[in-house]
């Protein structure tokens, strides 16, 4: 017999696990890109150039593999600097990442591309920048639990991504 005043301790170590996966609702966690810079290097070869182009039609394509049953999405600020010159915004909408959603499929494969269609890439590469800043963040499970969210990790999950750039050669040139 057992009262309230009872209890009972288990101490259980299981090394090593093996796991197939595990599901269940994984919180609403953000995780923020903290603002940095990169110097592109090249204001002295800029300093050279007068008059304008713009390059029309450039495209940023990330090809990945996911198989984290998790949705993450994903926020990407990015603004081109040069000189005295106006900042350029990519003014890129967040975005969510293509992810499992069974069991019976552990593997996604999908792009994500960054064009003139969902951002102002033209224009950021066109300024052209000598400085380029950057901030975002990663949420996972952007909507929140809305009941029955089954999320799936796996023993062996994993992230790959690859990047194409595309600055095709269609130029609009004026007074170079």
């Amino acid at each position: 017999d057992f009262d309230r005043n009872d209890s009972i301790h288990i101490d259980l170590q299981i090394p090593s696990p093996g796991l197939d996966y595990a599901k269940g609702y994984f919180g609403d966690l953000t995780e923020q890109i903290d603002p940095d810079s990169v110097d592109l290097e090249i204001e002295d070869e800029l300093n050279h150039i007068s008059g304008q182009f713009h390059i029309s039609s450039p495209s940023i394509k990330m090809n990945y593999s996911n198989s984290f049953g998790i949705p993450i999405e994903v926020k990407l600020n990015a603004k081109g600097n040069r000189n005295l010159q106006s900042p350029v915004d990519i003014g890129l909408a967040p975005f969510i990442i293509s992810y499992p959603t069974s069991l019976a499929n552990r593997i996604v494969s999908s792009s994500f591309t960054i064009d003139t269609s969902n951002s102002a890439l033209a224009d950021l590469i066109s300024l052209p920048p000598s400085e380029i800043i950057f901030s975002g963040s990663a949420k996972i499970i952007p909507l929140g639990d809305i009941g029955g969210m089954n999320n799936y990790v796996f023993g062996n999950s994993r992230f790959n991504a690859g990047l194409e750039v595309e600055v095709p050669m269609d130029l609009l040139i004026n007074n170079l």
